[in-house]
């Protein structure tokens, strides 16, 4: 892994998210020039967020993805875009597909590379490839793509946060109970955001190479991270050996997932989507790139995180 300082400049765009203020300060540790760009409004997190921002050194600015015109000076003297904006309870496809103005300023700016949102799994994945908001999605790769802009899809499969500890997809840790999938066997794989953050900003101290894709440079395309291999059943058991307690478990069979994805509720196509992948084994990305010297946290470390915090 290359150890020089980048001198390319980063926008990163949804700076206040979860993952995109992790992604500021991980890449301003390795000395790159951070610029941030949120929207002008306020929450208590939020201001939190700006605050370790600007400790660090890292420029604010502000714009909204709505609003086109508020982008270009955000974009100017840029050299990276990064897009790490997302909204879970939102609209979601509206949002992606704001990604392609974005696009539009950022190459008329002189913009060199491009990285959409969302850091999940790639977007032909068999068990998403169907539902819009990954349509819309593929809508944005294949965009940048053909924008003559460098690029990188950053593919993370299943975020820890998520994944490990929350009720939508599975734990439901402060009151002991567990949906598994299928029957819970099967592996998959699970990142959580700081190391997200901290691979993202590694890749991107590699200088483009002279034709931006070469043996010397990053590589268009996409980057899939590194993770822990671990299934639900080895998740439940964990919690159970560390809290001394017993859990309430409940099973969504085949059988019910596939009765799920037909609904017509985005929020129970999701998540029988997601159960249906980890009932196939399908949850894993088949060839992360190598991050040689950096290490990252497992699943059981996070694991005992979330147990030490109740």
């Amino acid at each position: 892994m290359h150890t020089e300082t980048n001198t390319e400049k980063t926008l990163v765009v949804g700076a206040t998210g979860a993952l995109g203020h992790l992604i500021c300060l991980a890449l301003a540790r390795r000395g790159m020039a951070v610029r941030a760009l949120t929207r002008p409004s306020t929450t208590p997190t939020k201001e939190q967020r700006l605050a370790a921002l600007a400790a660090a050194g890292i420029e604010i600015v502000y714009g909204d993805l709505f609003e086109p015109a508020s982008l270009k000076e955000p974009c100017c003297g840029i050299d990276i875009v990064i897009s790490v904006v997302s909204d879970f309870y939102g609209d979601q496809s509206r949002l992606v597909l704001a990604q392609l103005p974005l696009l539009e300023v950022a190459k008329r700016a002189g913009v060199t590379t491009f990285m959409p949102s969302d850091y999940g799994f790639h977007y032909d994945d068999p068990y998403f490839a169907h539902e819009q908001l990954y349509i819309d999605k593929q809508r944005v790769v294949t965009a940048v793509e053909e924008s003559g802009l460098d690029h990188h899809f950053v593919a993370a499969a299943c975020f820890s946060e998520w994944y490990l500890a929350h009720p939508f997809l599975g734990f439901d840790v402060p009151n002991r109970k567990a949906v598994l999938f299928g029957d819970g066997s099967k592996p998959f794989q699970t990142i959580r955001m700081s190391d997200i953050a901290k691979l993202v900003a590694a890749y991107l101290q590699i200088p483009r190479g002279p034709a931006g894709d070469d043996e010397r440079g990053r590589k268009n395309g996409w980057l899939d991270l590194p993770g822990t291999l671990v299934s639900q059943r080895q998740v439940l058991d964990l919690y159970q050996e560390l809290l001394g307690c017993s859990f309430e478990v409940s099973y969504l069979t085949l059988a019910r997932l596939e009765e799920m994805a037909k609904s017509v509720e985005p929020s129970q196509r999701f998540q029988a989507n997601v159960g249906l992948g980890f009932a196939h084994g399908a949850a894993v990305l088949a060839d992360p790139h190598p991050f040689p010297g950096i290490e990252i946290g497992t699943a059981e470390d996070f694991i005992r995180e979330v147990v030490n915090a109740q």
